[in-house]
C-alpha cells in the first residue's frame, strides 16, 4: 500500500480548516477589499492608469499588508493543524515578517527569471519565423504562441508548487530553503499542481475580463460582473492558500519521518 498523502485527504482537511477559520477569513477578505477599493477606482479610465503613482502606491501598500496577513495566517493555520496552542499574532512577528518578505521576493525572482527567458525565446522564434505572411502562417504562429504561453504558465505553476514551501516554513521559523522544499514535495508535483490549477485558470479568466473592461473604458469595480469575479477569485485563492498549508504540514511530517529513518536526503521519496 502506498504511503502517499492522498488528494482527497488534503481536500477534506482544507475544507475543515476553512470552516474552522471562516470568520477570520471573512474579516481578512473584507479588510483587504476595503483597502483595495481606492486602487480599483483608479482603473475606470485609460489602461495606462494602472501605472499611475497613485495606483502603484496603493498596490505596494496592499502587498506590504498582505505579507503581514500571510505571516499571521501561516502561523495560525499551521498551529491549528498541529493542535498547538498559539496566539493569533506570533511572537517575534517583525522578524518573521521581514524573513517572509525576503523569501517571497526570492521565490518571485526564481520564477520570473525562467518566465522572462522563455518569453524572450517565444518572441525570438516569432520574430525569426515571421508572424506576418500567409493566413496559414499567422494561424500557426498564433497557435504556437498560445500553446507556449499555456505551457509557460503551467511550468511556472509546477515550479511554484515545488519551491513554495519555503514561505510557510520561514513564517513559522522552520528550515526554509529551496532545496528542502524541493525534496519535501518530491513525488507530489502533479498533486500539488492540481490544487493550484483552478486558481491559475480563474485568475487568467478574470484578467481577460478586467482587461477587456479597462480597454473599453467600461470598467466599474462595483458592477455585478466585477463583484462576481472578485468573489470567485477570492474564494479560489483562499482555498488554494489553505490547501497548500495542509500540504506543507503533512509533507513535512512525512519528510521528517523519512529523515528520522535515515532517508533525509529524499532518495526514498517517489519520483515526481
Amino acid at each position: 500500500m502506498s504511503d502517499k498523502i492522498s488528494v482527497l485527504q488534503v481536500f477534506k482537511e482544507s475544507i475543515a480548516l476553512i470552516k474552522e477559520k471562516l470568520v477570520l477569513l471573512i474579516v481578512v477578505v473584507a479588510g483587504m477589499t476595503a483597502l483595495a477599493i481606492p486602487m480599483l477606482m483608479q482603473l475606470g479610465g485609460r489602461p495606462q492608469d494602472a501605472l499611475s503613482p497613485a495606483y502603484l502606491g496603493q498596490f505596494v501598500l496592499l502587498a506590504v499588508i498582505g505579507v503581514a496577513i500571510y505571516v499571521i495566517l501561516f502561523h495560525d493555520f499551521i498551529g491549528t493543524l498541529r493542535s498547538e496552542a498559539h496566539p493569533l499574532i506570533p511572537e517575534g512577528f517583525w522578524g518573521k515578517y521581514f524573513k517572509t518578505l525576503l523569501k517571497i521576493l526570492l521565490l518571485s525572482l526564481a520564477l520570473i527569471v525562467p518566465f522572462a527567458l522563455f518569453s524572450f525565446l517565444i518572441v525570438f522564434i516569432v520574430a525569426t519565423v515571421g508572424a506576418v505572411g500567409s493566413g496559414e502562417r499567422v494561424v500557426v504562429m498564433a497557435l504556437f504562441v498560445s500553446s507556449a504561453m499555456v505551457a509557460l504558465g503551467v511550468g511556472c505553476l509546477l515550479l511554484a508548487c515545488r519551491w513554495g514551501f519555503l514561505v510557510p516554513a520561514v513564517a513559522v521559523d522552520e528550515v526554509s530553503t529551496f532545496k528542502r522544499s524541493w525534496r519535501m514535495s518530491r513525488g507530489y508535483t502533479f498533486r500539488l499542481g492540481l490544487f493550484g490549477l483552478p486558481f491559475l485558470i480563474v485568475q487568467s479568466l478574470q484578467r481577460v475580463y478586467f482587461n477587456g473592461q479597462i480597454e473599453s473604458r467600461t470598467f466599474s469595480w462595483h458592477s455585478p460582473g466585477s463583484i462576481a469575479w472578485s468573489l470567485a477569485i477570492s474564494a479560489v485563492f483562499w482555498f488554494t492558500f489553505t490547501s497548500y498549508v495542509v500540504w506543507y504540514v503533512r509533507l513535512k511530517e512525512r519528510y521528517d519521518a523519512m529523515e528520522a529513518a535515515g532517508a533525509g536526503n529524499g532518495d526514498a521519496a517517489d519520483a515526481g
